[in-house]
């Protein structure tokens, strides 16, 4: 268990912090219980991501994986307006 909530955490907190950023979401982690806070769609997202890291990814592909959906939002958001 401490490994994967070390996992999630990221040494100084940083895998969390870059979660909550490529998000815009904010996460807890107390004990077995991880809460995500936000928007629907990017708890999904933040979900998904933190998914990966418990069945044992590497952080580089899931932050690859959340860059990837931050870009497509952000075309969905535009076409969206156009």
């Amino acid at each position: 268990m401490n490994r994967i909530r070390g996992r999630i955490i990221g040494r100084d907190g940083k895998a969390r912090g870059q979660i909550e950023n490529m998000t815009q979401t904010s996460i807890s982690i107390y004990g077995k219980t991880v809460g995500i806070i936000g928007l629907p769609e990017p708890v999904q997202t933040a979900r998904k991501g933190i998914e990966m890291l418990v069945e044992g990814s590497d952080h580089a592909n899931v932050f690859a994986f959340l860059d990837r959906r931050k870009k497509e939002a952000k075309e969905d958001l535009i076409s969206y307006y156009y």
